[in-house]
């Protein structure tokens, strides 16, 4: 026997190999979820490190087929369309595997954290580890913990901002994990415009009404400084003696002169706090005193106007020796009729009958996060105001802080119960039980998908900047919103306030991103998205043109167009196509052929992803709702006044559904978009190219049909529930 050393040190060596790749491949490790850090934010180094809150989203199994029942149960002419899945079925299909969670249970014991730290949620796809030491954090991860600061809020962050690295076993049996990269959320304070002269008051805000107005302003001295003195005297002896308004309307001019005396003008700190958030913000970014008087002229009803037409408006001063100030810029103001619940239902042809639900298996709710809560004598108060007497029970998920209600919470519930009636809403409060604060929609979604009873229908008035959220966190939100699908409930959520423009003030303009910004989850696939439109009487583009003999024609029939700044709205409705999510196979053709319109092709083709999925799906009255917050009347604006309404008409549509033995609506948007088009209200007037700061040289433009402003129009009651009740029986 002949033993050849070279041949079988050869063989020995690549055995080793073998076995070395091996070794390295069974301890390969990953890069995840790297992002940057968005706009606004800064780092700071004064900040001590401190505990953690993790959140493993573990891998579900059968997703594919979730997906497929998804739209099955979703779509008209499928043998189980609205066939829903029992909550049990739906955990036997999707939960994940027993292995995957002892895998990463494990993996965080060995690496420090304690086993009484670590806990599933209810529905056992979610591990939290809670209160774990950052310099573990750190080391599992590969991660450097950084602090950062928001330039406009007190927020602060600590992150891994660069991202984490996990082993590739662990990466494997996980989607991503809560609490390491995310920025928290919160309200956006849009930046005043810079004063475009010295000399000129200062024009807070307009108060537009119902054909009246008031504004609050702050006067100025003739060297452009701001009035401090109680009497109104200057630095230099002069003294402020009159406020002047001039506007026009109809080719007529318009001027109320009034004494600064006989008007209220008080310190920022000295008045009520609806109006010291106005001038705090005026006094902050211009460096202004803060005994710097501002004026309120209350109501101008001297001049004799219409409403829904534009006014332009300027504001001077005059002095004691009869000279005046510079005026401000020209702010066109429209003056409107106020939004109540009785409005909206007769606007939208919802009869009293329907109007007050009768099955008591029928439900509601509102998603609430941002510490939003609601105040119980606001909503008795508003219910008594507005005539609402079946407004039904309210249940409470999660916390409510009665002494510090919101806006926002109580717009929600007020509108919600105000259109159906009778009918028990929960308001669901995000209570930071699973994420720590984190990912809010995601918290959302798991506790209600978690409840042995989960409310039909949801109203989700938030959103985020789809490039501020990582895309594993949004397809993961996204099989949660097609769980919640193959139950039986229906979410409607807010299109966004901003039109095509960023949310974070902080975020380039278009124009310098030569692109727009879609919001999540509204460009999710899997919700009905709401846009926003505004009551006007110039509803059609005839009633905004001039006669051959040079008079205007208005009109005088009330209709709508979408909701925007530049026509008088306080927000614009969000609207456009998804960066991250391809478009759906409902809406392909409507969409098709409202890219491929005039008005549209020519957005240069950077702006915006024309194959992604188009949002919103439908639209609702968004402006001049009037909402009671802290015991005052608060008129607001919002798309998130737009997805209570339409949230509600949906919930008077399960209760007939209900009351002839007929399964709950469930996902809207493959029957919506096969319905007949006189289900809705076309919107043909408006763009959604000016949002709360700024405008921008492009948006998207009403069109007949389907629009990326209002979707398909606002909900015409009584085709649409006809049409949605016969669709089950085709």
């Amino acid at each position: 026997f002949f033993f050849n050393w070279q041949q079988s040190n050869m063989k020995i060596s690549l055995v080793c190999c073998f076995m070395l790749i091996f070794a390295l491949n069974c301890n390969a490790e990953i890069f995840h979820e790297s992002r940057k850090v968005p706009y606004g934010w800064y780092e700071i180094t004064d900040q001590p490190l401190h505990p953690m809150t993790l959140t493993f989203a573990l891998k579900q199994r059968n997703t594919d087929i979730l997906e497929e029942v998804f739209w099955l149960v979703s779509t008209p002419g499928s043998q189980q369309f609205r066939n829903y899945l029992h909550p049990s079925e739906l955990k036997a299909l999707i939960a994940p595997e027993k292995t995957t969670v002892n895998t990463i249970a494990d993996w965080l014991v060995n690496n420090g954290v304690q086993s009484s730290q670590i806990s599933l949620n209810p529905s056992e796809d979610f591990l939290i580890a809670r209160a774990v030491n950052p310099l573990i954090v750190s080391s599992m991860f590969q991660c450097n913990l950084r602090h950062f600061a928001h330039k406009q809020t007190d927020k602060i962050a600590q992150v891994c901002s660069t991202g984490y690295t996990l082993p590739d076993k662990i990466a494997q049996n996980i989607d991503f994990v809560g609490g390491l990269t995310h920025f928290p959320r919160f309200k956006y304070q849009f930046p005043l415009k810079p004063r475009v002269t010295s000399s000129s008051p200062i024009l807070v805000k307009v108060f537009p009404g119902d054909e009246n107005f008031s504004i609050f302003y702050a006067p100025v001295c003739p060297d452009g400084s701001t009035v401090v003195n109680s009497d109104f005297s200057c630095s230099d002896g002069s003294v402020v003696n009159q406020g002047i308004l001039n506007g026009s309307q109809f080719g007529s001019d318009l001027t109320y002169q009034y004494q600064l005396s006989d008007k209220n003008c008080m310190p920022c700190s000295s008045w009520p706090s609806a109006l010291q958030s106005y001038c705090q913000q005026t006094n902050d970014e211009y460096g202004l005193s803060s005994s710097t008087l501002y004026c309120h002229t209350g109501n101008v009803i001297y001049w004799d106007v219409k409403n829904y037409i534009p006014i332009p408006l300027t504001v001077q001063v005059r002095y004691q020796d009869s000279s005046l100030s510079a005026s401000t810029n020209a702010t066109n103001i429209f003056l409107g009729e106020f939004v109540t619940p009785k409005l909206l239902r007769e606007y939208y042809e919802i009869s009293d009958y329907f109007s007050v639900c009768r099955n008591p298996f029928n439900s509601q709710a509102v998603a609430e996060f941002l510490g939003q809560f609601y105040n119980q004598e606001d909503l008795a108060s508003f219910f008594k105001l507005t005539g609402v007497t079946n407004p039904g029970n309210v249940e409470l998920y999660g916390y409510n802080n009665n002494t510090f209600p919101g806006i926002e919470a109580s717009l929600d519930i007020q509108y919600i119960m105000g259109v159906a009636q009778n009918v028990t809403t929960y308001f669901w409060s995000d209570n930071n039980k699973l994420h720590d604060g984190q990912e809010p929609f995601l918290e959302w979604i798991t506790e209600v998908l978690n409840d042995v009873s989960p409310p039909l229908v949801h109203s989700v008035s938030y959103g985020d900047d789809e490039n501020s959220l990582t895309s594993d966190y949004m397809n993961r939100v996204n099989v949660e919103f097609q769980k919640a699908g193959t139950l039986g409930i229906s979410i409607l959520v807010s299109s966004g306030d901003n039109g095509v423009n960023a949310a974070d003030p902080s975020a380039p303009s278009c124009a310098a991103a030569q692109s727009f910004t879609p919001g999540f989850p509204a460009s999710s696939p899997y919700v009905t998205a709401v846009g926003g439109t505004q009551f006007s009487t110039q509803s059609e583009a005839i009633c905004n043109s001039i006669s051959q003999y040079g008079t205007p024609l208005t009109c005088s029939t009330m209709g709508e167009i979408s909701a925007s700044t530049a026509t008088g709205a306080r927000i614009t409705s969000g609207g456009g196509f998804s960066n991250v999510f391809p478009m759906p196979s409902y809406q392909v053709d409507v969409v098709g052929k409202y890219v491929n319109s005039s008005s549209v092709s020519s957005i240069p083709s950077s702006y915006y992803n024309a194959n992604g999925r188009a949002y919103p799906d439908i639209a609702a009255c968004a402006r001049n709702f009037l909402v009671v917050y802290e015991g005052e009347i608060h008129p607001t604006d919002g798309t998130s006044a737009a997805a209570p309404t339409a949230a509600a008409m949906i919930t008077l549509i399960n209760d007939q559904a209900l009351e002839n033995n007929l399964p709950t609506l469930g996902f809207l948007n493959p029957t919506l978009y096969s319905l007949p088009y006189y289900s809705f209200n076309d919107i043909v007037q408006g763009d959604n190219s000016c949002g709360e700061s700024e405008c921008c040289h492009y948006g998207f433009p009403t069109s007949f049909g389907w629009d990326a402003v209002t979707g398909f129009g606002t909900i015409n009651f009584p085709n649409l529930l006809s049409n949605m009740l016969a669709v089950q029986s085709q």
